[in-house]
């Protein structure tokens, strides 16, 4: 297997186990000790994505004949990631009031659809800002669990709504609740990011 780490021929740790995960995780504990961070890992011209991360970290590395890792400084990253991050936050607020508009015209299937969507976004915003965070060396200001905590109780409080088919409630919940809420979550991320 050939790994490249920067577009530079490296060595892979010795000691390690013989998966692709076992040699990613030493490599990342490698370059987190250098003060910086994998951005982009390719395997065989393909860039692992995060679908497919879970199965791929299982295979052997041998497997792969070509492994790239590029790096960028731990704490530009992480700004960069919370910069990203708050954006996101500001298009699900958007995305909670366009399923309150389907909910008010009556397009209950679709709007169920993409709430389920959201919910699945969030929990991933959520780990991609505490990460972000983490490697720009940011702390999270006052209020912030607080706030995570809220948008995670407003959907919870959507969900029986839905499942009742009140739509009148649901669509408030989104529009007034999550959206709000999310937007007030993205100002805070939005400030860590310009730290």
């Amino acid at each position: 297997m050939e790994l490249l780490l920067d577009g530079q021929a490296a060595e892979a740790p010795e000691g390690i186990g013989p998966t692709l995960g076992d040699l990613l995780a030493a490599l990342h504990e490698k370059i987190g000790a250098e003060g910086k961070a994998v951005t982009t890992i390719t395997l065989d011209g393909e860039e692992l994505m995060p679908a497919g991360e879970e199965q791929a970290l299982a295979l052997p590395a041998a497997d792969f004949g070509k492994v790239e890792l590029l790096t960028a400084p731990a704490r530009e990253w992480g700004l960069h990631g919370l910069g990203e991050a708050a954006s996101a936050l500001g298009q699900m607020a958007d995305e909670f009031r366009d399923i309150a508009d389907l909910l008010r015209t009556g397009d209950r299937a679709q709007s169920v659809e993409r709430f389920q969507n959201a919910i699945a976004v969030y929990g991933q915003l959520v780990g991609a800002m505490v990460n972000a965070a983490s490697f720009a060396g940011v702390p999270a200001p006052e209020g912030f669990q607080e706030c995570v905590a809220a948008v995670t109780d407003a959907m919870k409080e959507m969900t029986p709504a839905l499942q009742a088919e009140d739509s009148v409630e649901a669509a408030d919940l989104a529009e007034y609740e999550l959206a709000e809420r999310l937007e007030e979550l993205g100002k805070m991320v939005k400030s860590m990011a310009e730290d």
